[in-house]
């Protein structure tokens, strides 16, 4: 039997004592290991069990313009007439015309149409086609005046004219147009009236 001293047997001790935590220390990383790998591979099994959409739904609502968008009636599709008030055409020179323009949408759909002062006029022509008066040269506001027409609408415009062919006086102080021959005419956007005829006489027209 071999003879230990006590130095050797406490090298041995050690030794056993390291290898013994070394075993335990093994054990713990290789179960820590195993671990993490069966979670890893669960979580990829209930990752592939998840059915993700092709399409996701954004969380930002969609806008919908459920207001229908109407265009503006062309000159084309716009009908311009001048109509009187009285059942004459032949006035005195201290008679009032009322005049009346009349604005129809001539299309199939509906549309919008300004009718407002800016885009109105109404002038007077003599027989030698030469303009004496106009209602664009009458102190008025420029407005715009937008009207939604359905096909066959009407907008009518009314004005009183007392005869005068002064362009800065739109009242009865102004100077009469003479005895004679005239036509009016009545504009909206470039879409024009025919010329409707008028008279003006020295005498009172007998109705």
């Amino acid at each position: 039997m071999s003879y230990r001293s006590p130095q050797d047997i406490a090298k041995y001790r050690r030794r056993r004592t390291f290898t013994a935590l070394l075993a335990i220390f093994l054990l713990a990383f290789s179960y820590i290991g195993v671990s993490k790998f069966w979670a890893a591979v669960q979580d990829r099994i209930s990752a592939s069990d998840k059915v993700v959409p092709s399409n996701p739904i954004s969380s930002t609502p969609t806008v919908k313009h459920t207001a229908e968008e109407v265009p503006a009636c062309t000159d084309e599709e716009t009908a311009v007439a001048v109509v009187l008030d009285a059942n004459t055409n032949e006035f005195d020179l201290k008679s009032n015309i009322l005049i009346h323009a009349t604005i129809t949408n001539t299309s199939s759909h509906k549309c919008l149409r300004d009718i407002g002062s800016k885009s109105n006029e109404i002038a007077v022509f003599d027989s030698n086609n030469k303009q004496v008066w106009s209602s664009d040269t009458c102190p008025v506001k420029q407005e715009i005046n937008l009207a939604e027409l359905q096909p066959g609408d009407i907008a009518r415009i009314t004005l009183t004219w007392g005869g005068n062919s002064d362009p800065s006086k739109c009242g009865k102080t102004a100077n009469h147009v003479p005895a004679g021959e005239y036509t009016i005419v009545a504009s909206n956007g470039k879409a024009k009236s025919e010329p409707l005829p008028i008279i003006f006489s020295t005498t009172t027209p007998t109705n």
